[in-house]
């Protein structure tokens, strides 16, 4: 069987017969010309138990659309190109859509762990100077939609706080809605 393809020529890199050059977006680009129809996410087989939903596996171009449609929604909230976008997700599918579609709208993607609640969440939002904060619904009992919101508050330069999953809070705006294709379809 041939070896999986992730992000580009593994092969090439790992051989050293050529640097890896561009972007992370770049390369995801360059897979989806090149291998549309292969495997691109997984989630983890336990997704269900302490997620939303049943674990999903995206292809390239269902990833490709979903990330197209982050990125469309973040430029229509009128963020600007080098705006600093927190993501606080677990490590599922909707964590790496979020990371390209950040990128893929210009803006400067950062990752917060899943575990931080408002006493961490707030004061690193406030010394990165985010504009907006992504975050999901429940996980693990924990409401990181509704404790985004409440480290939000506290931090005048957040103007906007988007999400993935049912039931969001009021004032919330829904990365899994209309014209994202709801993420690729479940598994």
């Amino acid at each position: 069987a041939p070896a999986p393809v992730i992000l580009g020529d593994q092969n090439l890199i790992l051989a050293g017969t050529v640097a890896p050059t561009g972007t992370l977006g770049v390369w995801f680009l360059r897979a989806v010309a090149r291998h549309p129809e292969a495997v691109a996410l997984v989630d983890p087989p336990n997704r269900n138990r302490f997620m939303y939903g049943a674990p999903r596996r995206l292809t390239y171009a269902e990833a490709d659309r979903s990330v197209s449609a982050i990125a469309k929604r973040l430029r229509q909230l009128g963020l600007p190109v080098d705006a600093v976008v927190g993501i606080q997700l677990p490590n599922t599918v909707e964590y790496a859509l979020a990371i390209l579609g950040v990128l893929r709208a210009g803006m400067i993607a950062a990752p917060l762990p899943a575990l931080w609640r408002h006493a961490d969440l707030g004061p690193a939002l406030a010394r990165l100077g985010a504009k907006a904060l992504i975050a999901s619904g429940v996980v693990g009992g924990a409401d990181l939609c509704t404790g985004a919101m409440r480290s939000a508050a506290d931090v005048f330069s957040i103007r906007h706080v988007c999400g993935f999953g049912p039931n969001l809070p009021d004032g919330l705006v829904s990365l899994d809605g209309p014209g994202s294709e709801n993420l690729g379809p479940a598994t």
